[in-house]
């Protein structure tokens, strides 16, 4: 289906985004501030991006598009309670979206102390049914396997994630040590039923 044009409020919060992250990427060319006052800074102008966005989304709440750009600007900041809030506000659209649905149950997670909470797992069992190959839902399945020491199932969703992935590449290779984890982990679940 032919996508729709971002809103002009979408713009107002995707230029600074990413203008504070060349910013804090490339810093200043004479390293005028110091890291630490360009993170502040940068911090206080997506915040005040995403408060405006929030301002303009109150006044104007039919926008399911708006509100999953807020959840996810939300979760980027930390603001855990918010961005579910603002989940709770994209509507019907939410179910067929599986990268929000990941995104989602992320912001979930974390807002639970990083516990896989049966929320947590309905929003990732979602995910994959809209998109079996959705990578942010394959790293969060794999990783509530490997958690809950079903090492086979952590191996089954993080090979399918890292086949996906660029050969050699650093994510590549973290997903592939958690493999041989959980690989290592089986092997000594297997010798000690044998034992």
């Amino acid at each position: 289906p032919r996508r729709r044009a971002p809103t002009w409020f979408a713009l107002l919060l995707l230029l600074p985004l990413a203008a504070a992250s060349l910013y804090l990427q490339l810093g200043t060319p004479a390293g005028i501030l110091d890291t630490e006052a360009q993170a502040t800074r940068s911090m206080r102008e997506m915040e005040t991006a995403v408060d405006s966005l929030a301002k303009k989304l109150a006044a104007n709440p039919d926008n399911p598009e708006g509100w999953g750009m807020l959840a996810r600007s939300y979760g980027m900041l930390g603001r855990w309670d918010d961005a579910i809030g603002a989940f709770g506000r994209i509507g019907p659209s939410l179910d067929n979206n599986p990268n929000l649905l990941a995104t989602f149950a992320e912001v979930r997670f974390r807002a639970a102390q990083n516990n896989f909470t049966p929320e947590v797992r309905e929003l990732v069992a979602k995910a994959l049914v809209a998109d079996p190959n959705n990578l942010h839902a394959l790293l969060l399945a794999g990783s509530d396997a490997f958690q809950s020491a079903r090492w086979q199932k952590a191996i089954d969703y993080w090979e399918q994630l890292v086949a996906q992935l660029e050969p050699g590449s650093e994510d590549a290779r973290d997903i592939s040590e958690g493999i041989a984890k959980a690989r290592a982990e089986l092997g000594d679940k297997i010798a000690g039923n044998k034992g």
